[in-house]
């Protein structure tokens, strides 16, 4: 994940990975036609931390719940969303 992203308030999407792309529009597409909640699960390295923060703000939800099981994500996590850091440019 380079420095290279883009800026989504310019509307550009940066350098998002196919995988990335293709889960994005799956989740977009699940609550297009459903209601219920969705899983999404991917491998290591894929950029799920990127993704996370990018549904919200996409889908406008009123509470997200993301789950992580161990402590030390937990905190990377969290030090990402307070700021946004990886979907900043």
């Amino acid at each position: 994940m380079g420095s290279d992203r883009g800026s989504w308030a310019a509307g550009q999407l940066g350098s998002w990975a196919a995988g990335q792309l293709g889960s994005m529009h799956a989740v977009l597409a699940h609550f297009s036609v459903q209601d219920y909640p969705a899983i999404v699960s991917l491998p290591t390295g894929y950029g799920k931390t990127s993704l996370m923060m990018a549904l919200p703000l996409l889908l406008g939800p009123a509470r997200v719940l993301i789950v992580e099981r161990s402590s030390a994500l937990r905190k990377q996590v969290h030090s990402h969303f307070s700021v946004l850091s990886t979907l900043m440019v």
